[in-house]
């Protein structure tokens, strides 16, 4: 018998957070859901989840579409004025950065304190490396310089949005420990965003929802001098006349 799997609907403000260019695309931990995707772009109507100027041809992408002539098709879109909104998804930022620093702890996981901009992005179960920070031997006592710091996201932080992490290759009061401890990461260290681990069930994944944003484009008409060179047949002809 199949288990009962519900999706949590948002009971909070959404608002879309900045991606790698700095377009307000992400949202991170949330569902693809019509209600999500209207509540982090100000709801449905006109100029926000629903617009009135949308391609058309890239409406129509079915799997059997070749990207090429997609791409063909969609790159011709007649407009109206020289100032153009330009859709576009950013990609996730690579990184997250530390803001204060973070002392070395007993305890078993600590909230890594990032910068505002970075909150929420770290989801349970997700892997962040610190390169600034070199990690530690299956001894949990020798340092690895060349092998960086690597945390485990146990959980958010429901006040700051935080990540709860876990030490992978952490410092040990006993070699014989099973769990380490996180060590010194200086303010400003840059946290990468890795996969997620590997879990029993993806049950426990968060989703992620990406949102196109618009940008300003001003076209502009410009002409070009083209100029080329063509072997004309007689030249060939006479090349081969010579031959004989």
């Amino acid at each position: 018998m199949a288990d009962n799997i519900s999706v949590n609907v948002t009971d909070k403000t959404l608002t879309t957070q900045p991606g790698s260019v700095g377009l307000n695309t992400q949202v991170p931990g949330q569902a693809t859901t019509v209600s999500g995707a209207a509540e982090a772009t100000g709801g449905i109507g006109a100029g926000h989840f629903v617009e009135r100027d949308i391609d058309q041809n890239l409406l129509k992408f079915y799997s059997s579409t070749h990207l090429y002539d997609l791409a063909l098709t969609a790159k011709n879109v007649p407009v109206s004025s020289p100032e153009v909104e330009h859709y576009m998804i950013d990609d996730q930022r690579p990184f997250l950065t530390v803001k204060t620093k973070l002392e070395e702890s007993s305890a078993a996981q600590v909230t890594l304190p990032l910068e505002a901009r970075d909150a929420n992005f770290a989801r349970p179960y997700s892997t962040l490396l610190v390169p600034s920070v070199a990690g530690y031997a299956p001894d949990g006592r020798t340092r690895t310089p060349g092998y960086p710091l690597m945390l485990l996201v146990k959980g958010i932080s429901d006040e700051t949005g935080n990540p709860i992490v876990h030490a992978m290759n952490g410092k040990k009061t006993n070699p014989s420990d099973e769990i380490s401890t996180v060590p010194e990461i200086p303010a400003g260290a840059k946290a990468y965003l890795l996969s997620t681990a590997l879990y029993e069930t993806q049950k426990e994944v968060d989703p992620d929802l990406f949102l196109p944003a618009p940008t300003n484009v001003y076209l502009q008409s410009v002409g070009s001098t083209i100029s080329f060179q063509t072997i004309t047949r007689h030249r060939r002809s006479a090349s081969l006349s010579q031959r004989h």
